[in-house]
């Protein structure tokens, strides 16, 4: 491994604790080997985040010399992959990747069941989701404007009922009135197959990981859920141009936030300063490596990088008991029967 990725810094006690800490990680002496780095990852296995972060893992390994170690935690939708990581040794030698999806589900948990996502030690955010609706030829809808009127529901599949597949269906309906059902079950690539095979109508999810969809005859872009330049979608409206009501501001505020955090990776809490702080300067490293980036780009991963440091002021925000985004997604839900 490269000695030089650990930081210099006035050698306090803190921080000589913090080198002392990871120096069994560094393992920069000849002939000694680090031992391996754990990334647990809070999905299923095939999925697009599944390959993102196991290619992100291959280049790690290549950059740095640290043998990275991936494994899949996606029972529960990514909370016992934060879990683990929470229980996790604080010497950096365990990293995760937790999906926004656990964003909702603890604005909605109640206070004595939510996980506190501002504990962990946050590494940085890869690549910004491009939030669409997408239907297809079966569903018979062309423009969303139909979905306003027609009395039939547009059936969406969703994974679980605190997933954004679930969640934004309905704050959709909510703000513009349409009708739109998620039907929760359909885990990873099911969702996209559900659709395909007929079973369910669409679905709302990024762009990239709904390519699958609209490659099919007659399947399209309905609706862009946070802002974004990409031709597959510049027909469709905006949703922002069509909500309405009192939290609007609140909810689409929310969707734009989770969307631009993308991929989040973190250590557990407690990590010592310069354990972060080298890891943080490994992904800045991985992000910026010409080599990841073009196989990112050649399986069509999004790769804006957020630091570390913006993903946990964001999610300062989000949890703040001042913020209007807790309470107005659950007014969202339970004023849909949730």
């Amino acid at each position: 491994m490269r000695c030089d990725l650990w930081p210099i810094e006035k050698v306090t006690r803190r921080a000589a604790l913090a080198l002392v800490a990871a120096s069994s990680l560094a393992a920069c002496a000849p002939g000694r080997s680090a031992r391996p780095v754990r990334l647990i990852i809070g999905t299923a296995a095939g999925g697009g985040n599944d390959g993102f972060s196991r290619l992100l893992a291959q280049h790690l390994q290549r950059l740095t010399g640290l043998t990275v170690q991936a494994e899949n935690e996606g029972r529960a939708g990514g909370r016992l992959a934060a879990s683990r990581l929470l229980s996790g040794p604080a010497d950096g030698s365990m990293i995760a990747f937790l999906p926004t999806p656990l964003i909702y589900e603890n604005l909605l948990a109640p206070a004595n069941e939510a996980l506190n996502l501002t504990q962990f030690r946050w590494l940085g955010g890869i690549g910004a989701d491009r939030r669409v609706l997408v239907v297809n030829r079966q569903s018979g809808v062309t423009a969303f404007d139909q979905l306003l009127t027609r009395t039939r529901p547009l059936i969406v599949a969703a994974s679980s009922t605190s997933s954004s597949s679930y969640v934004e269906p309905r704050i959709v309906s909510l703000l513009t009135g349409a009708r739109l059902k998620p039907v929760p079950g359909y885990n990873g690539g099911a969702r996209n197959l559900a659709v395909l095979s007929g079973e369910a109508d669409g679905v709302i999810g990024d762009l990239a990981s709904l390519d699958p969809i609209l490659q099919t005859p007659g399947a399209k872009v309905l609706l862009r859920l946070n802002d974004m330049t990409e031709p597959a979608s510049a027909t469709a409206p905006g949703l922002a141009g069509l909500a309405r009501g009192p939290d609007a501001e609140a909810l689409l505020s929310l969707i734009a936030a989770t969307a631009a955090l993308g991929r989040m990776f973190a250590l557990p809490p407690g990590t010592p300063a310069g354990i972060l702080a080298a890891w943080r300067s490994r992904l800045d490293q991985a992000v910026a490596d010409p080599e990841f980036r073009t196989a990112a780009t050649a399986r069509g991963f999004a790769l804006e990088h957020i630091p570390g440091a913006e993903v946990e002021a964001t999610l300062r925000r989000l949890f703040a008991p001042s913020s209007p985004v807790g309470p107005a997604l659950r007014r969202a839900m339970a004023a849909l029967g949730a």
